[in-house]
């Protein structure tokens, strides 16, 4: 038997107030959104950078809301995700070298995306050719070149945390959502997860929410400040 559980009920009340809430939140950052795309920009990779960081929080957004009434591991996986965006986001905005080395990871990732694919293919058949992938790599690898991109790996999520002084919160979070979302012996043993998630939802839901309502304040005063230009150098 569970004891008092007057704080649960505290937090699952803040929870629901928060859910009700939802419409007005999205329907803030979708203005600014569209408030963006009607602005001229001399810096189209930055304006490409927090355009695409909206559209992100709105779609997590949007599965946090879903699986906080319908599926606890759905609420989870959203909300991992929403942390990991508010950290990208924390990060673009504290400089403009930040800024350009999360846009650079576009092609370092895609990088080590497609090279992990063909050592994948090759493991499976060692004599096999993959004439497509090797020429998507070859341009890969002339796109970087021409970018002036000299890294050969990405920036790292705990790495971006642990420069933001945030390394034990995605450690410890990181653990808890992981948890829950991958097969694990908990995940797939337990039958009645979802009841057994029941103490985490409004956490993780309350949690999720501000992620969002952080990351999107902080694209929003940095428009406000700068327009769709990247931030000063500090």
């Amino acid at each position: 038997m569970v004891g008092n559980t007057g704080w649960l009920d505290e937090i699952k009340d803040e929870a629901d107030k928060l859910f009700k809430m939802k419409e007005g939140a999205q329907a803030d950052l979708k203005a600014l959104h569209d408030y963006l795309n009607e602005q001229p920009t001399s810096t189209p990779w930055f304006f490409n950078t927090i355009t695409v960081l909206l559209r992100a929080l709105r779609r997590e957004y949007h599965y946090l809301n879903i699986g906080y009434t319908k599926d606890g591991r759905l609420l989870a996986w959203a909300c991992r995700n929403l942390l990991e965006i508010h950290l990208f986001t924390e990060y673009s905005l504290r400089s403009e070298a930040h800024a350009r080395a999360f846009t650079d990871d576009q092609i370092v990732d895609a990088l080590d995306i497609f090279s992990a694919f063909k050592t994948w293919i090759m493991s499976g058949d060692p004599n096999g050719t993959t004439p497509i992938l090797d020429t998507t790599l070859v341009e890969m690898k002339q796109a970087k070149a021409q970018l002036g991109v000299t890294r050969t790996r990405y920036l790292r999520t705990e790495d971006i945390a642990s420069e933001l002084k945030r390394h034990d919160e995605y450690k410890h979070f990181n653990k808890v959502t992981s948890k829950l979302i991958h097969p694990t012996a908990y995940s797939l043993l337990s039958v009645q997860i979802d009841s057994e998630q029941l103490m985490l939802k409004p956490y993780l839901y309350r949690t999720g929410t501000w992620y969002f309502t952080s990351a999107f304040k902080l694209i929003k005063n940095h428009v406000e400040k700068f327009g769709t230009a990247p931030p000063p150098s500090s």
